[in-house]
């Protein structure tokens, strides 16, 4: 019977911890990315631009039907076999060495996320209606003043449940970077568990330091959608 290791599993927690900011940036930086053009491509379809509905629509399609990991493979060696081709033919300034594979996983993550955000901040602007903002125009408003006063802070209210579950999916589909060679916490935790064979303690560890981060996430977003409500006015949708 197997014998668990609180002592490995402590050094591991020690030991992982100190790739925890990979791992932070692998999840958050994309989802902001994601916020912002997610939130663009809405926009711009709530306003009539055919060009954004069908951008949304083949980013959401494409997210939908490509499995992450094999979305990591293929960025990856194309991104670093054209990278071989052009400094080769062209002496190219940047090379295959030059390039840290963490910049292929948050291109990937952000761009696998950007579809989902932006179904979540298009539902939300349907649920306000297009009045909120003819009525930003009718009071001198420009289409960026009503956006940022009246619309935005709606959507956001209306959108927060959704995008708490948009964060915590960018936070455990991270955890597949370490198949590029980006040590994070899942990469180092099961980095050490080759060498010590304490794998049990090692995905203890990964599980731990994940739902941490999935729960200290969910109650920052919980405060801050209160607090924009609060701030705004807005009632928050229960």
């Amino acid at each position: 019977m197997y014998k668990f290791s609180f002592s490995a599993f402590s050094e591991i927690l020690v030991y992982s911890i100190r790739y925890l900011p990979t791992t932070l940036i692998l999840s958050f930086v994309p989802s902001i990315l994601d916020f912002i053009l997610g939130t663009w491509l809405a926009f711009g379809e709530y306003r009539g631009h055919k060009g954004c509905k069908y951008t949304r629509n083949l980013l959401t399609l494409f997210s939908k039907c490509m499995p992450m990991l094999l979305l990591l493979f293929v960025a990856y060696f194309v991104i670093y076999n054209s990278l071989a081709w052009l400094n080769q033919r062209f002496n190219f300034p940047i090379g295959v060495q030059d390039l840290d594979p963490i910049w292929v996983a948050l291109f990937v993550l952000t761009f696998d996320g950007v579809g989902f955000f932006a179904q979540t901040m298009r539902g939300a602007l349907i649920s306000i209606g297009r009045g909120q903002l003819e009525a930003a125009y009718s009071v001198g408003l420009t289409t960026w003043q009503g956006f940022r006063k009246i619309v935005l802070p709606q959507i956001i209210i209306e959108a927060f449940p959704n995008l708490r579950i948009n964060v915590r999916t960018r936070i455990m589909l991270s955890a597949l970077a370490f198949t590029i060679a980006i040590i994070d916490v899942m990469n180092s935790a099961t980095s050490y568990a080759e060498n010590t064979g304490t794998f049990i303690e090692a995905y203890m560890v990964c599980a731990v330091l994940y739902w941490t981060i999935c729960t200290v996430t969910s109650l920052v977003m919980i405060l801050t959608e209160k607090r924009i409500a609060r701030k705004t006015g807005f009632l928050l949708r229960i």
